[in-house]
């Protein structure tokens, strides 16, 4: 009797050890779960106000983030628009400004100066058009990771009118944007359109993205040259333009070498063998 109650606790321990096992592979690390602040954190080494080191209106500028971590992924991020070419639909490098509590936002070159003449875009000056908009010119945001991430979540901190946007992603050693247009960018894919909110903010738009990793994502003020099919289906493409900031984004790392998530096959005989160490105990 002693031995056949020694076998049971071993079955049984056994048992356990396997369910865990086939709990740990469904269920990765949430530690790899990160987040990278725009809204407090001005990306130029301090908190706001922005120090010296970023001169107002530079255009290609750029804002260096770490993350809410170990600080190991960062993030570069930098402003584009289409502000070239005939009927201005080539797109060229813009100013990335920082507002203090809202987050990001793009000033880009055909900014009124003084009395605004012909070509120029008119009141990109002033609020709400140093957001990013598709007011006259298509503003975007280009995030540059670290390493590959699956971006699930962008976060409005500020928003004037509507929020809609898109989102592209690429793996490519040197995504192309200068010179290009927004219907020709041939190394980025798209992930998709999404209504965003007027309110509350700030606004956390949670991506449904649950398989894409990309070192480099765009995130565009909503544009129809990416369709016009969204999520939530009512709310982009209705006439209101689109006014926002963005206050922060979050998203996932890959799980390490030693964690891959598991193949359908080797899940289905971890599951047998548990199911004969039932079968064992039962017998015993």
């Amino acid at each position: 009797m002693y031995t056949t109650q020694r076998l049971a606790r071993s079955v049984s321990g056994s048992t356990v050890a396997v369910a865990l096992m086939l709990a740990g592979l469904a269920n990765p690390d949430p530690a790899l779960a990160l987040a990278w602040d725009t809204a407090t954190n001005d990306g130029c080494g301090g908190a706001s106000p922005e120090p010296a080191c970023v001169a107002a209106n530079t255009y290609g500028n750029t804002r260096v983030y770490k993350d809410s971590s170990a600080g190991s992924t960062t993030l570069t991020a930098s402003a584009w628009s289409n502000t070239v070419g005939s009927g201005n639909t080539q797109i060229e490098n813009a100013y990335l400004g920082h507002y203090s509590g809202g987050g990001l936002g793009v000033t880009n070159r055909d900014r009124q100066i003084g009395t605004c003449s012909a070509g120029e875009d008119c009141g990109e000056n002033d609020s709400p058009e140093h957001a990013v908009d598709n007011s006259d010119r298509y503003d975007s945001v280009l995030l540059e990771f670290g390493s590959s991430i699956m971006l699930q979540t962008v976060t409005l901190g500020w928003v004037s009118g509507d929020a809609d946007f898109s989102v592209l992603y690429s793996n490519a050693a040197s995504p192309g944007l200068n010179g290009l247009t927004y219907g020709t960018l041939a190394d980025w894919t798209l992930l998709g359109n999404f209504g965003g909110s007027a309110s509350p903010t700030p606004y956390a738009r949670t991506l449904n993205n649950s398989t894409t990793f990309a070192s480099r994502w765009l995130i565009v003020a909503y544009n129809p040259a990416f369709g016009s099919s969204c999520a939530p289906t009512d709310q982009c493409g209705t006439g209101t333009k689109d006014y926002f900031k963005i206050g922060g984004v979050a998203g996932i790392l890959p799980p390490p070498r030693d964690q891959k998530v598991p193949e359908p096959g080797t899940l289905a005989l971890l599951g047998l063998g548990l199911a004969g160490l039932a079968t064992v105990r039962r017998r015993k």
